[in-house]
């Protein structure tokens, strides 16, 4: 193949350049094609310490040795055997010689609170009831006692050393006769006990020691009239989540063996008075789990809902409780929990809660009134399934009422409030009923209340402080049983003050996950011969009695002031976001939840909480800037043309979010628009074409925005290079027509100069004789 000269060729590959300059420069420019955005990586919010240890007190250093009771018989009569067991820990590290244990038994009768609690601190007169020490033991020989037809103690027996580290398990059993108590008269002799297991023994340190100490309640029959006394509890299971569920995986667990959920139901299964108070974030997380556990349900059936877009547990318990179409069931503790609740709660009193047990006081005092009543509106998610279910009890966190913050808390349908009797003590010597009535004054600006300056009088139900802290040690103790023998020693302290004026006790179980604990109490209350477990409607019906008006607590309560100004930064950041999600209505109610998950009752005083708003802010952050322009390459733009600039943006969220994009400039030159309206789906990107008209020769930092509907920007912005270039389609004219010109004038001049061209001498010759030979003729 022959190379034309390169002086021909010239002039036709300047034209050639010129022509792909100016058709294939924007192109070349612009972003890349649209193509799918890969799902970003989950990441771990900050860890947050469960809530069922909120409140626990901070450890001490640890003792050489120490003695954990596990076991107490909590009350017994003249036929009864007293039975104190648990477990000896060697915790130093040198070998424990010689260990011994003493268990021992208050002198006196322990008839007062007072008295009670000097014996917990460890004062008080004591006598020996057993030793390990007494040989031989009881339980390696016969155990009756041939002189006078009784049984003797049953003493452990311990090994001559115990290693660093070790443990040992041991029992004391003393019959009733050789409690050396009186039964001659029953009324003054019936009463606590004081209990202590005092541990000796010998280190190359020196000598070690250690007492744990309980109660036993002796009852030889006093016959007193019986105190009714009503159990409330909490249906809930604490925690924080990034959907404002709680996670299926963590339902599952926690109605398997042992878990929260598990000792709750066998709690409340102890006796048919015991009241609940319901949770409608446990209600609806347990809806959208067994919802979600049914895959592959074939189409006739209702579709799988988003768990995230749980409006209300609405289906009716059967319905929840179904089994999947396909066999495999992900959650089949929690469904079989789930048809055992609904049949209990069936024929139980119920307490609607607000959403997620919130600190409603705390809230409103820290300006959070609209989302405190966000939560309160979701109680109706329990009434829906449970129809019977009350709405007309307020259960603020003990100590945070306020005779200020009183009338936010209890509305027009609001029939009673619970309070501690701190704040509202009683008149008399002696612990008072627990149903009295409060004055509640009228908000500001509030004209329904009977037209009266002193406001309305609502219902109280004064819970009973004292049995409240030894329920609420049981579940955070190392030793339960402890606390549980102070619980029953101190409800027969209560009706011995009047053993024959029945009153009637309040008391409610930590706002936590359950413990095993729950059902020693229920068991503990039910079977004392001196209490009598009764309904919350009974406590309702029965008459008010006159207290002193609500004061302010001198204990500390609810959640610190830190706490919430924090998740009120999240909940404004929430609120305003929520408007460029497709359903903003739901997105703003869903993100409320998220929330709500931080202000738990069970976060109250918690000294963990500041993890739980922490990981919250980490969620809102993530969420504010889950939808965002990408970054695009520089645009060339020609001016005195409306024309579009393609934008690329990602949804990262998991919501669809329906906005424009618009594309602003800091100079004249680039005159814009808003996009059309777009619906993002979630997790993808896609291309927006952005009208734009380049005015003026300039090199333009444009910023790229997405706008929801409402008008509001979303805090993550793009920036864009935009040249824009005056007049370029006449100069690209103009250039080629140049190019044109020189082809054709280097076309001319050379044909001119190469002159007429010359008739070969042959053809030449040919032609004069034809000339001739016509001539001739």
């Amino acid at each position: 193949m022959t190379l034309a000269p390169p002086r021909r060729t010239a002039p036709l590959l300047v034209l050639a350049l010129l022509v792909l300059l100016l058709t294939g420069l924007p192109l070349a420019l612009a972003p890349a094609a649209a193509g799918p955005v890969p799902e970003p990586p989950v990441e771990s919010s900050p860890p947050v310490a469960d809530s069922g240890s909120a409140g626990a007190p901070t450890p001490t250093p640890q003792e050489p040795a120490a003695v954990v009771l596990d076991e107490i018989t909590p009350w017994l009569d003249a036929e009864g055997t007293l039975r104190v067991a648990g477990t000896v820990t060697n915790r130093g590290a040198e070998p424990l010689r010689t260990p011994a244990l003493d268990l021992r038994m208050s002198t006196a009768r322990l008839d007062s609170r007072l008295l009670i609690n000097r014996w917990a601190d460890g004062r008080g007169r004591y006598r020996e009831l057993a030793s390990s020490t007494d040989a031989p033991p009881a339980n390696d020989g016969p155990a009756a006692d041939e002189g006078d037809g009784g049984s003797a103690p049953a003493v452990p027996d311990l090994p001559a050393a115990l290693d660093p580290g070790g443990s040992v398990r041991f029992a004391f059993e003393v019959p009733a006769d050789d409690l050396e108590l009186s039964t001659s008269s029953p009324i003054s002799a019936w009463g606590a006990r004081g209990l202590s297991v005092a541990l000796t023994g010998q280190s190359d340190s020196g000598p070690v020691a250690h007492t744990a100490a309980g109660f036993t309640t002796w009852y030889p029959d006093p016959d007193p009239d019986a105190t009714s006394i009503t159990l409330l509890m909490p249906v809930t299971l604490p925690g924080f989540s990034s959907t404002g569920l709680i996670a299926q995986q963590d339902l599952e667990e926690a109605a398997g063996p042992g878990g929260a959920l598990t000792s709750l139901l066998e709690a409340a299964e102890v006796d048919p008075a015991i009241a609940l108070a319901v949770d409608p974030r446990l209600l609806s997380s347990i809806d959208s789990a067994l919802r979600s556990s049914e895959v592959e349900v074939p189409q006739t059936t209702a579709p799988v809902p988003d768990p995230a877009a749980t409006t209300t547990a609405s289906a009716e318990p059967a319905e929840l409780a179904s089994e999947p179409a396909d066999g495999t069931d992900p959650t089949p503790q929690l469904r079989e929990w789930f048809t055992r609740f609904a049949d209990l709660a069936g024929s139980r009193t119920l307490v609607a809660l607000p959403w997620a047990d919130a600190d409603l006081a705390s809230l409103t005092a820290g300006g959070l009134g609209g989302l405190a009543e966000s939560a309160r509106g979701d109680a109706a998610i329990v009434t829906e399934m449970f129809p019977h279910a009350r709405t007309d009890l307020v259960w603020p966190v003990s100590g945070t009422v306020t005779p200020e913050n009183l009338p936010q808390l209890v509305d027009a349908d609001t029939e009673a409030v619970v309070l501690s009797d701190l704040q509202q003590p009683a008149l008399t010597g002696y612990t008072s009923d627990a149903h009295a009535t409060v004055t509640v004054a009228p908000a500001a600006g509030d004209d329904t209340d009977a037209g009266t300056d002193a406001g309305r009088i609502v219902d109280s139900l004064v819970l009973d402080t004292g049995l409240f802290d030894a329920v609420a040690a049981a579940g955070t103790s190392a030793a339960p049983a402890t606390a549980v023998s102070e619980f029953v020693a101190e409800s027969s302290a209560i009706t011995s003050e009047r053993p024959y004026d029945s009153r009637h006790l309040f008391v409610t179980l930590p706002r936590t996950a359950a413990d095993p604990s729950w059902v020693s109490i229920a068991q503990a209350t039910r079977s004392a011969p001196w209490l009598s477990l009764r309904p919350l409607d009974d406590l309702f019906e029965s008459q008010p009695v006159s207290r002193a008006p609500v004061a302010d607590t001198t204990r500390r309560a609810g959640l610190s002031a830190e706490s919430v100004s924090r998740m009120g930064q999240a909940h404004g950041a929430a609120d305003e976001y929520a408007a460029v999600f497709t359903e903003p209505g739901l997105a703003r109610r869903d993100l409320e939840r998220t929330v709500l998950g931080c202000a738990q009752a069970a976060w109250a005083d918690a000294p963990n909480h500041a993890a739980c708003t922490e990981a919250l802010g980490t969620e809102i952050d993530a969420l504010t800037s889950s939808i965002r322009p990408e970054e695009g390459s520089p645009v060339l733009l020609v001016t005195g043309e409306r024309t579009t600039i393609p934008v690329r943006v990602e949804n990262a969220s998991d919501r669809p979010a329906t906005v424009t994009v618009r594309v602003t400039a800091p100079t004249p030159q680039l005159r814009t628009q808003a996009s059309e309206t777009i619906e993002l789906q979630p997790r993808e990107s896609t291309r927006v074409d952005v009208p734009v008209e380049g005015i003026a020769n300039a090199d333009v930092e444009a910023r790229v925005e997405i706008v929801a509907e409402n008008g509001y920007v979303v805090p993550s912005t793009g920036e864009l290079l935009v040249r824009v270039r005056a007049d370029w389609e006449n100069i690209g004219i103009a250039v080629i027509a140049a190019g044109l010109l020189i082809v054709f004038v280097v076309g001319l001049v050379k044909s001119v100069s190469r002159g007429r061209r010359k008739i070969p001498k042959s053809q030449l010759e040919a032609a004069v004789a034809r000339a001739r030979q016509n001539d001739s003729r």
